[in-house]
């Protein structure tokens, strides 16, 4: 019973995934609706034989920060070990439209590079950006000019992480919601896009280097959280904490909640691998249960998209297919190696921490690759964007442009030399 339950709640979210709008846009971390995919669709219907081929890598600088979209600008923060930046590039070409000078730049622990880790997030007038000092500020995004800051740490007391600050903002309506981890019941707050006051703070626990999300949950925006060793789910609008619920073990550092469909959520914790939640609400109370959960998928950080009722997701440097509806692993690959992945019409889209693209087919029974690129000598360590049909990637000193283009019409000859036609290092 609970089975056949699952398989047609399954059903419904795929009729539901695959009639969508095909929207054009990528203006935060993690794509649309933070879950790592691409709402563009009919990218590969039309092609042949599917080359990847780079238009433009343009110098930057290091940092983290993903690139986020709005029109023809595409924006992202770096640091040239002086002073950390937002910068603003033309998406057709990579010229700078404008560079904004945030301060000093963060000095990076250990093994890391310098510079900021957040994404930021883009609207129709403006970006909102944290450095990772923990300063939140607001700027124009056609013209890079500062409207608002606010200093996290210094004027409201919140608790830096050991990495800087990492948490990536969201929007709902009028508010820019952040992790900040303050003292004094901060550990969400939410303030006035258009001018940076605060609107309400909830909660207690530290930020790490999590990001919020939100969508609809039960018919119901909420703001699904991810704490230290609770999941707590929020009223966007006014902080109003509607549940938590207790993840034995915790959760990982850096944990963002999936909204799967209208009362799914997926979880990567620390002790229980990856986690699928059942949320069912009434007016009155929510009922929460476990639909599964798979120890297996460990070591990761990379946020798993799922296409076509099935994830795909790292398991320590394995590339892994499983069920959505049962988490059965369907494959694992070597291939193409430890990196970041996307996903879009039903491919995939992976940057390897040594700098290539790949793209591969979203295939439930192997890995099938349909080609690659070489992009970057040294290392990468930030998920892909995909707008307008084309990739956009960085690493820790450059930014480039990757179209996807047919075969035949492809003038890139390391792209077609290195075209994969054949399955690697799959593992049952």
């Amino acid at each position: 019973m609970i089975k056949s339950q699952l398989q047609l709640a399954l059903f419904f979210f795929l009729i539901l995934n695959s009639v969508f709008s095909n929207s054009v846009t990528w203006p935060e971390f993690m794509g649309p609706k933070r879950n790592g995919l691409s709402s563009e669709i009919d990218i590969f219907n039309k092609k042949n034989n599917t080359v990847l081929q780079a238009k433009w890598v343009k110098a930057l600088g290091s940092g983290y920060s993903g690139i986020s979209f709005y029109g023809e600008i595409a924006i992202t923060m770096h640091s040239d070990h002086k002073f950390d930046y937002v910068k603003a590039l033309n998406t057709k070409i990579g010229e700078q439209i404008w560079q904004y000078q945030i301060g000093p730049t963060y000095k990076g622990h250990g093994n890391s590079q310098d510079g900021p880790l957040s994404t930021p997030i883009v609207d129709t007038k403006q970006v909102y950006c944290l450095s990772p000092f923990g300063v939140l500020f607001s700027l124009g995004h056609s013209t890079g000019q500062l409207k608002w800051e606010v200093d996290l740490a210094n004027q409201l007391q919140a608790i830096p992480p050991h990495g800087g600050f990492t948490t990536s903002p969201v929007l709902f309506e009028n508010s820019v919601i952040v992790l900040a981890g303050i003292e004094d019941n901060g550990f969400v707050i939410a303030l006035d896009k258009l001018t940076g006051k605060i609107k309400w703070k909830a909660e207690q626990d530290k930020a790490e280097y999590r990001s919020p999300t939100i969508g609809k949950l039960n018919n119901n925006y909420a703001l699904p959280t991810a704490g230290g060793e609770l999941l707590y789910c929020l009223d966007p609008k006014t902080g109003q904490t509607k549940w938590k619920y207790p993840i034995e073990g915790g959760l990982t550092n850096t944990a963002m909640p999936v909204l799967v469909k209208e009362n799914w959520i997926l979880l990567q914790t620390q002790q229980q691998g990856l986690i699928l939640l059942e949320v069912n609400q009434d007016p009155m109370q929510s009922d929460i249960k476990i639909v599964w959960k798979n120890k297996k998928i460990k070591n990761t950080e990379r946020l798993p998209p799922i296409q076509d009722g099935h994830i795909y997701c790292y398991s320590g440097r394995f590339l892994t297919c499983l069920s959505l509806m049962d988490d059965q692993t369907k494959w694992k690959s070597r291939a193409p190696g430890d990196g970041f992945l996307i996903g879009v019409d039903r491919h995939l889209i992976i940057l390897t921490k040594r700098g290539k693209i790949h793209l591969a087919k979203a295939d439930s029974s192997q890995y099938q690759e349909k080609s690659t690129i070489q992009i970057f000598k040294d290392l990468a360590w930030t998920h892909p964007s995909f707008y307008r049909g084309q990739i956009y990637a960085r690493n820790y000193g450059q930014i480039a442009y990757i179209d996807i283009v047919d075969e035949s019409k492809s003038t890139n000859v390391q792209a077609k030399a290195k075209k994969q036609k054949s399955t690697m290092g799959r593992f049952s």
